[in-house]
């Protein structure tokens, strides 16, 4: 078997393999096959990495682990697990005011996106009075330090005391922002995969320049657009992978200083994005990640190699060691807690009708309870039962209507959306919220055209890898939307199914029954006359049909891009026109393409 990636992960910082049951094949003569590195299998690699603390270690053998490639490769998932349950831990380098800093630290505050996955552990400045310094003393930053240029020193030497502050405070992932030094070989290596610079253009455009210079080339080569990257930082100066990219228009009067005030906002906005890819795992030629940790029971079998004995060729795996869920990438306890989470939310839409809990293979629901069986009931505020003395009805007079649906590409928009205005976790998780509206619209608006009463409701939650929050935030809208449309959410299905879809990507599918008797079933053509009076309910925009129309349109009105076209004015105001008579002021463009879909249950049955 070929083993590809070696040299690749041991690039990593601090990384070395050890070898135990490989060999080198070299070429017989000159011009034939390259050397290629193979082995018969067993435990045949062992990743290693030293560090200054025991997390960026873990994460630097994990990250070689990940690199290293041949047919039916495994490795263990258990190793320094606890190193990993502390946030991030951020160092900064600034030279100057550090405005796009401020963000991050504003994402730090209880409740917004950092909250509890990051922490700025240290500020480094080459500047004593560099503003920077004191807007992170501001924000209670540990070690906020100016270290100076002594005289004749070299930047080996410089960067060298410059990493023991970083070391010091257990720096795992460098920013870069406002530095203006060009950092050494030797900086670039220890903090390799885990150090990035935010640019003020959209790389690799304009590379090397800084400020207001890079802004004033962008005007003079008539760009329509301009930006920010955040990159890792490499060898070559402002020629690292790209890590994000934030866009804007460029208007036709602009000038280096107003192009700036533009760009400049975007930038913190994708440090944040940057900072929450890595905490999150995100793996490949970018960070060395994060990696998803097993517990401790949950070792897959092909574990570090025995350097001891490395002579032998005969290792096999463990059979007898298991195989779990949680080591095919599919976490059982997330999805426990996930149930636990949205309990209430499905207990909040409860109505007269509905016989158990969530959390059943099954849900029950009683008609007769409901009020659609030989006698009415409803149940009071206590769930108490009480007689209604409404006309019985015959069971045979009664019809179930069942209906079934998606939100389609909408997803798309509201993935792309959440990504470029990553402020608050109340900004975010409102789109993923009206997503969940979105799903039971499709549904109960579909059944209500037929004058019957929306009963119940279970939803279908399907994606490669679980996030219990932004699941939580879709389930929350759901149990709304049930609310709003006089239905329970008496159930549903979360599926996580690694390598089924991108990540951060997820679909949904919600089911609705309702009933209507006999006699109040619509349409009634029959009783249609021309005469009749149409009435109309106002829409709160497109809903959730069209969407893969509406994404072509965004494409070719403001160009298709990785991150999407509303990426890029996804907080642009709209014209007033657009804007229905109830709204106080301009929606973004975002939020009128993203309104949930109205629910017209309720109104139906006025």
């Amino acid at each position: 078997l070929e083993i590809t990636g070696c040299d690749d992960a041991e690039l990593l910082p601090g990384v070395e393999l050890f070898h135990a049951g490989t060999k080198l094949l070299v070429p017989s003569s000159e011009g034939g096959s390259p050397k290629k590195l193979v082995t018969s299998g067993g435990r045949v690699l062992a990743c290693t990495a030293v560090a200054a603390e025991a997390t960026g270690a873990a994460r630097a053998a994990y990250a070689a682990a990940a690199t290293v490639r041949f047919s039916g490769a495994f490795y263990r998932g258990d190793v320094g697990r606890r190193c990993f349950d502390a946030p991030v831990r951020l160092g900064v380098l600034g030279s100057t005011r550090g405005t796009s800093l401020q963000p991050v630290l504003d994402a730090l505050k209880p409740g917004c996106l950092l909250c509890g996955k990051a922490d700025v552990a240290c500020v480094v400045s080459n500047k004593r009075e560099a503003p920077i310094l004191e807007r992170a003393r501001t924000a209670g930053v540990p070690t906020v330090e100016h270290v100076a240029v002594r005289k004749d020193e070299s930047r080996d030497s410089y960067d060298a005391r410059v990493t023991a502050v970083l070391e010091a405070s257990g720096v795992e992932l460098v920013l870069c922002v406002g530095w203006m030094r060009i950092l050494s070989a030797g900086f670039v290596g220890r903090w390799r995969g885990r150090c990035v610079n935010v640019h003020p253009s959209l790389l690799p455009a304009h590379a090397g320049g800084m400020d207001l210079e890079v802004h004033a080339a962008v005007l003079a080569a008539g760009e329509p657009e301009s930006g920010c990257t955040v990159h890792l930082v490499t060898e070559d100066v402002d020629g690292g992978p790209v890590v994000v990219q934030r866009r804007c228009d460029v208007p036709t009067d602009a000038t280096p200083e107003t192009l700036k005030a533009l760009v400049q906002p975007l930038e913190g906005p994708a440090l944040i994005d940057a900072v929450l890819r890595f905490a999150a795992g995100d793996a490949g030629e970018r960070f060395a990640p994060r990696p998803y940790l097993l517990t401790d029971e949950d070792s897959v079998p092909a574990g570090a190699a025995d350097v001891e004995g490395a002579e032998s060729r005969e290792d096999t795996v463990d059979d007898e060691k298991p195989l779990t869920y949680r080591a095919a990438g599919v976490d059982i306890d997330a999805g426990n807690t996930l149930v636990e989470r949205i309990k209430p939310l499905a207990a909040s839409t409860r109505i007269a009708g509905v016989a158990d809990a969530l959390g059943g293979f099954g849900a029950v629901f009683d008609l007769e309870a409901a009020g659609f069986g030989s006698r009415s009931l409803r149940v009071d505020d206590d769930d108490a039962a009480s007689s209604n003395l409404e006309e019985p009805s015959s069971p045979e007079d009664v019809l179930l209507v069942s209906g079934t649906d998606g939100v389609g590409t909408k997803l798309k928009l509201a993935g792309e959306a959440r990504a470029a205005l990553l402020t608050t976790q109340d900004t975010t998780t409102k789109y993923d919220r009206g997503v969940g509206v979105d799903l039971v619209a499709m549904c109960a608006n579909d059944v209500a055209t037929t004058g019957a009463t929306p009963l119940f409701f279970l939803d279908y939650y399907a994606t490669g890898r679980l996030d219990v929050d932004r699941c939580a935030a879709v389930v929350a809208g759901v149990a709304e939307g049930c609310a709003a449309s006089g239905c329970a959410l008496v159930g549903g299905e979360t599926a996580e199914m690694p390598g089924m879809y991108a990540a951060g990507d997820f679909d949904v599918a919600g089911f609705c029954v309702a009933a209507v008797r006999r006699k109040d079933l619509l349409p009634k053509l029959d009783a249609m006359r021309a005469g009749d009076a149409l009435i109309a309910v106002p829409s709160s925009g497109l809903h959730a049909n069209g969407f893969s129309l509406v994404r072509k349109i965004l494409d070719r009105a403001y160009g298709s891009s990785q991150s999407g076209a509303l990426a890029r004015r996804a907080d642009a105001v709209i014209p007033d026109y657009y804007v229905a008579s109830s709204e106080s002021a301009a929606p973004t463009l975002a939020d009128a393409l993203l309104a949930p879909t109205t629910l017209y249950a309720a109104t139906i049955a006025k």
